[in-house]
């Protein structure tokens, strides 16, 4: 059953007509209903007279894309330290000795520098997850 198509269908179908992106169905579609049509065959001439070309996007320079990339590598590097630094004190924290009187926890022997590791830890944490966060937001 082959049913009318309303000339709001044919609108919707415009635009991709006139940039060339519809199946040759829809094409003929339209070249049909500008047959029957001759005031709608009038407005695509118009129309396809004045569509303008899209824009080329703007070329980036080579120095430009080179200075983002550089950027990026250094944040990377710059988080892989922090991760490392954070893990290093953190382990440092809960380290221990053997000697000849067996396992020593550091804590227990300097709690000072157990607790300055501690703090220490928790600050390249703290960087870590803030620079994570800002590569999560740049799209890194």
């Amino acid at each position: 059953m082959n049913s009318p198509v309303s000339r709001d269908v044919i609108l919707d179908l415009l635009p991709a007509y006139l940039a060339g992106d519809v199946s040759s169905d829809s094409r003929a579609l339209i070249e049909n209903y500008m047959q029957q049509d001759p005031e709608f065959a009038a407005l695509v001439k118009r129309e396809s007279k004045s569509t303008l070309t899209p824009a080329a996007p703007p070329a980036m320079r080579r120095d430009v894309e080179m200075d983002a990339l550089r950027k990026t590598k250094r944040l990377l590097r710059r988080r892989a330290w922090y991760v490392g630094l954070a893990i290093f004190f953190s382990l440092t924290t809960i380290s221990y000795q053997y000697g000849p009187e067996g396992f020593k926890w550091t804590f227990a022997d300097a709690p000072a520098a157990s607790v300055l590791c501690a703090l220490v830890a928790l600050a390249f944490w703290g960087i870590y997850f803030r620079s994570r966060q800002r590569m999560k937001t740049i799209g890194v």
